[in-house]
Protein backbone atom coordinates (compact mmCIF):
# COMPACT_ATOMS: atom_id res chain seq x y z
CA UNK A 1 0.00 0.00 0.00
CA UNK A 2 1.09 3.42 -0.99
CA UNK A 3 0.11 6.09 1.00
CA UNK A 4 -0.42 10.32 0.37
CA UNK A 5 0.05 12.10 3.28
CA UNK A 6 -0.50 16.40 3.65
CA UNK A 7 -0.18 17.75 7.18
CA UNK A 8 -1.29 22.03 7.40
CA UNK A 9 -2.01 24.45 9.65
CA UNK A 10 -5.77 25.54 8.75
CA UNK A 11 -7.52 28.60 9.90
CA UNK A 12 -11.15 30.50 7.79
CA UNK A 13 -10.57 34.12 6.60
CA UNK A 14 -13.39 36.89 5.83
CA UNK A 15 -11.98 38.57 2.69
CA UNK A 16 -12.13 42.38 4.97
CA UNK A 17 -9.48 40.29 6.66
CA UNK A 18 -11.40 38.70 10.01
CA UNK A 19 -9.06 35.79 11.06
CA UNK A 20 -9.83 32.50 13.54
CA UNK A 21 -7.20 30.36 15.55
CA UNK A 22 -5.40 28.44 12.70
CA UNK A 23 -5.78 24.58 13.92
CA UNK A 24 -3.80 21.51 12.49
CA UNK A 25 -5.35 19.34 9.72
CA UNK A 26 -4.52 17.36 6.83
CA UNK A 27 -5.39 14.57 4.17
CA UNK A 28 -4.55 11.60 2.81
CA UNK A 29 -5.05 9.24 -0.35
CA UNK A 30 -4.03 5.58 -0.71
CA UNK A 31 -3.44 2.92 -2.97
CA UNK A 32 -2.50 -0.63 -4.00
CA UNK A 33 0.88 -0.66 -4.82
CA UNK A 34 2.52 -3.40 -6.57
CA UNK A 35 4.99 -5.85 -6.06
CA UNK A 36 7.95 -3.42 -6.94
CA UNK A 37 6.34 -0.52 -4.55
CA UNK A 38 5.21 1.44 -7.38
CA UNK A 39 1.89 3.63 -6.81
CA UNK A 40 -1.13 3.12 -8.57
CA UNK A 41 -1.64 6.01 -11.56
CA UNK A 42 -4.92 6.86 -10.26
CA UNK A 43 -6.64 6.99 -6.92
CA UNK A 44 -10.03 8.46 -5.22
CA UNK A 45 -10.23 10.80 -2.50
CA UNK A 46 -12.13 12.13 0.02
CA UNK A 47 -13.30 15.09 2.16
CA UNK A 48 -14.83 14.47 5.42
CA UNK A 49 -18.39 13.96 4.97
CA UNK A 50 -18.46 15.00 1.01
CA UNK A 51 -18.68 12.67 -2.19
CA UNK A 52 -15.92 9.97 -3.08
CA UNK A 53 -14.07 11.61 -5.79
CA UNK A 54 -11.94 10.33 -8.43
CA UNK A 55 -10.03 9.00 -10.21
CA UNK A 56 -7.20 11.08 -10.51
CA UNK A 57 -3.26 11.06 -10.01
CA UNK A 58 -2.50 10.90 -6.07
CA UNK A 59 -0.09 14.06 -6.20
CA UNK A 60 -3.19 15.92 -7.91
CA UNK A 61 -5.38 15.87 -4.78
CA UNK A 62 -3.32 18.06 -2.72
CA UNK A 63 -5.19 20.04 -0.94
CA UNK A 64 -4.53 24.16 -2.36
CA UNK A 65 -3.25 26.89 -0.08
CA UNK A 66 -6.26 28.70 -0.28
CA UNK A 67 -9.65 28.04 -1.39
CA UNK A 68 -13.63 29.89 -1.04
CA UNK A 69 -15.50 27.64 1.15
CA UNK A 70 -18.79 30.40 1.23
CA UNK A 71 -20.23 33.21 1.88
CA UNK A 72 -21.10 33.95 6.06
CA UNK A 73 -24.05 36.00 7.20
CA UNK A 74 -22.72 38.84 6.44
CA UNK A 75 -22.18 38.33 2.93
CA UNK A 76 -18.88 38.26 2.97
CA UNK A 77 -16.62 35.51 0.90
CA UNK A 78 -15.09 33.02 3.45
CA UNK A 79 -11.78 31.10 2.39
CA UNK A 80 -10.33 28.62 3.97
CA UNK A 81 -5.69 28.96 4.32
CA UNK A 82 -3.63 26.17 4.38
CA UNK A 83 -0.39 26.92 5.73
CA UNK A 84 2.79 25.45 6.32
CA UNK A 85 2.09 22.30 4.16
CA UNK A 86 4.36 19.42 4.23
CA UNK A 87 3.44 16.33 2.04
CA UNK A 88 5.07 12.76 2.79
CA UNK A 89 4.61 9.45 1.01
CA UNK A 90 4.72 5.98 3.19
CA UNK A 91 4.84 2.40 1.57
CA UNK A 92 3.26 -0.43 3.55
CA UNK A 93 4.42 -3.73 3.00
CA UNK A 94 1.36 -6.42 2.94
CA UNK A 95 1.57 -8.03 5.41
CA UNK A 96 0.98 -4.70 7.62
CA UNK A 97 -2.77 -5.26 6.22
CA UNK A 98 -2.85 -9.43 8.47
CA UNK A 99 -3.35 -9.98 11.73
CA UNK A 100 -1.77 -13.10 13.48
CA UNK A 101 -3.29 -15.81 11.34
CA UNK A 102 -6.06 -13.57 10.10
CA UNK A 103 -6.90 -10.36 7.56
CA UNK A 104 -7.60 -7.23 9.42
CA UNK A 105 -8.44 -4.96 6.36
CA UNK A 106 -8.47 -6.05 3.10
CA UNK A 107 -7.79 -4.13 -0.68
CA UNK A 108 -10.11 -4.43 -3.45
CA UNK A 109 -8.62 -5.85 -6.36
Amino acid sequence: MKIWVWRYDVHRETEDGLIEASHPDGHLVAGRADVSGAGPDMVFSKYGRGPILGPASPESWAPPGRELEGVNRAGRRVYRIREHMTESCYCAPPDVLRGPGQVIAAMPN
